[in-house]
């Protein structure tokens, strides 16, 4: 099951494209109380599509998992207390016959945009052999650029979060920049972005997330693409960092330097 988007969904008979799992895959004909939603529906008129008389989605997640199927809706029943269930009549959910990329074996999580974490599969930032790959803290970087087969699943995360409160996307704005939106000053629900290092969590706050082009009336996401990751100056105000050669390791906190002197 996905909870983490606005759609629950689960796997059904007969699948075009199926991961495995460990459970049955629910089996609809099965079903006296399934039911597709019709085209009609305000929900499928407001939220998904209508194609060839059926209510259809199509998912895209980070790492370049996708899942597409039919609204529907089900009666779902869940354990209540000792020995008691809860019956839930005319569920929304999404029944989903075609799933490709998915992997639930030991997925890493090493980037959040807002609440989402993104799950990729394990290995896929490490430094590879020709030197691509892994991640580096550079005051030398003015922005952070994120390793190429990462970035547009990420990015597209920015890009829910804007679509989600009707802020359009602008394009041609920057060469290097290339999720840009349109700027309203009044617009404040600027989601941050989290690196999930092993043992600690680096917390980019919106306010260092995007550059914001007021004449021109359009912002666009300090993010671009390399061949690794980078975490570059813009995305480490108000960071300390500390290199510690003795231990062998990074230490980060947040920190206000606008309070600093400069004596220190």
């Amino acid at each position: 099951m996905d909870t983490g988007s606005g759609l629950t969904w689960t796997q059904c008979q007969s699948c075009k494209n199926c991961f495995h799992q460990k459970i049955p895959i629910y089996t609809p004909d099965s079903s006296s109380s399934f039911q597709k939603l019709p085209c009609d529906h305000w929900l499928c008129r407001s939220r998904f599509q209508c194609i060839q008389g059926q209510c259809v989605y199509w998912y895209e997640y980070g790492g370049g998992a996708s899942t597409k199927g039919v609204i529907s809706s089900e009666t779902f029943t869940f354990p209540y207390g000792i020995g008691r269930v809860l019956t839930l009549p005319g569920v929304i959910f999404g029944c989903s016959s075609d799933n490709r990329g998915f992997t639930f074996e030991n997925p890493t999580s090493v980037l959040s945009v807002g609440e989402r974490r993104l799950g990729f599969p394990p290995g896929k930032f490490d430094v590879k052999s020709d030197g691509s790959g892994g991640c580096v803290i550079d005051s030398g970087a003015m922005v952070t650029f994120l390793q190429e087969d990462a970035y547009d699943p990420i990015l597209h995360e920015f890009d829910e979060h804007f679509f989600s409160f009707g802020v359009k996307r602008v394009y041609n704005k920057s060469r290097e920049l290339r999720f840009c939106y349109e700027y309203n000053p009044k617009f404040r629900a600027y989601t941050s972005m989290t690196f999930h290092f092993w043992g600690a969590d680096y917390v980019v706050e919106p306010a260092y997330m995007y550059f914001i082009y007021e004449s021109g009336g359009f912002l666009c996401v300090a993010l671009a693409s390399y061949t690794k990751t980078i975490v570059g100056a813009f995305q480490q105000q108000d960071m300390r960092v500390v290199y510690d050669l003795n231990q062998g390791v990074i230490r980060f906190a947040p920190e206000n330097c606008a309070l600093e002197t400069a004596d220190e």
